[in-house]
């Protein structure tokens, strides 16, 4: 069997505000329906409500005043210097990747990953432009429908899968929208390849 869930780190991402609004929907929709993400979202939004001690200011102030207006002075330098317009900047074709989440603890997975029963995978995409992408298993199993990305070094797909044997998972990164059972000529593919002992 399959479980696709809400991971600890889209949680994170959420609650720092980096997920698109439809990301965060289908995030709560699903955590609504699932007794698992949503005792995961409750407690990270508890946690986040949780209200920090304030700190003691030190007493003496002048060395840190001097010190901010160091500090403001090279910030207009820095700001009035030219700046190129940000790109992404990679290499070669769009690229699929993943994390490892094993007892709480989450890495960065490798070719031929072995993971362990219960192991949790998150996905990201590599692409120097926009793609539509889908991800299928060896089975075809749709674990990824198709869905446009954005340029990025690493953009987290919104989801976790628990996989219950080994598996192939192929990425199809498109220009376009496409038909999973017609995909375009076109497209490149990137595949992840996890070994369950």
């Amino acid at each position: 069997m399959i479980f696709l869930h809400v991971s600890e780190l889209s949680i994170d991402r959420l609650l720092a505000g980096e997920l698109p609004a439809g990301d965060v929907a289908a995030m709560r929709d699903h955590a609504a329906a699932c007794d698992r993400c949503g005792l995961l979202l409750a407690d990270a939004l508890a946690a986040k409500r949780e209200v920090l001690p304030r700190l003691p200011l030190p007493r003496s102030r002048a060395p840190y005043i001097a010190a901010i207006g160091a500090l403001a002075a090279a910030g207009v330098l820095v700001a009035s210097w030219p700046h190129p317009q940000p790109t992404v900047r990679t290499k070669g074709t769009p690229v699929l990747g993943f994390y490892v989440s094993h007892e709480g603890r989450v890495r960065l997975g490798h070719a031929h990953e072995a993971l362990d029963r219960g192991d949790a995978i998150e996905l990201y995409t590599t692409s120097e432009a926009p793609k539509w992408v889908a991800v299928v298993g060896a089975d075809h199993t749709v674990y990824l429908p198709p869905t446009v990305v954005p340029a990025s070094r690493e953009h987290l797909l919104p989801m976790s899968i628990v996989l219950d044997g080994s598996d192939t998972l192929t990425a199809m990164f498109c220009d376009e929208r496409f038909e999973l059972a017609a995909p375009p000529s076109d497209c490149t593919l990137d595949h992840v390849t996890v070994v369950m002992p």
